[in-house]
């Protein structure tokens, strides 16, 4: 009789033990971000100064139709790919080109480094939401031109889906 409620016992337990282990079960943020094409779907420029404006480039007509079917592939050995999807704009564009990725500021920023070995710039994005459906990044801004200063953030909202 002891053996079989030890036998029930340790059962039990293994299922308790699997259905924990099955909502602990989270992804890392390099799971998301790697997990496959990201496509453009909102590109917003918020302006605060001189003035509040939004410019939404995607209602505004400035993506061509051919650039919505361009998507962003994240490698997880740190490199990311730019294609040009199915209709590239001009032939006479590479299909491709390669950068390196990697999180830094505890996974809040993604630093994409493009160039060779002769050029090199680094730029950073604030990751503002990331999970199996959406990225989003935002890179604020400031300067002067012509003496007036210009404020604002630039948003980018990508899916796994092309925007129709």
């Amino acid at each position: 009789m002891k053996k079989i409620l030890l036998s029930v016992a340790a059962i039990a337990l293994l299922f308790a033990a699997c259905n924990k282990e099955d909502k602990n079960d989270t992804k890392t943020r390099t799971e998301y971000l790697t997990s496959g094409n990201w496509y453009v779907h909102s590109d917003k420029d918020i302006q605060t100064a001189p003035t509040d404006t939004t410019y939404d480039y995607i209602a505004d007509s400035s993506y061509a139709p051919c650039d919505l079917d361009d998507f962003i592939k994240f490698n997880t050995d740190g490199t990311v790919v730019f294609d040009e999807g199915a209709s590239k704009c001009s032939s006479l564009d590479p299909q491709s080109f390669s950068a390196s990725w990697e999180f830094i500021n505890n996974e809040q920023d993604i630093a994409v480094t493009f160039g060779d070995s002769t050029s090199t710039i680094k730029d950073t994005f604030h990751v503002s939401a990331l999970d199996d459906n959406t990225f989003s990044m935002n890179s604020p801004y400031e300067y002067t031109s012509g003496g007036v200063t210009y404020k604002g953030d630039n948003i980018t909202t990508y899916k796994h889906e092309p925007l129709q």
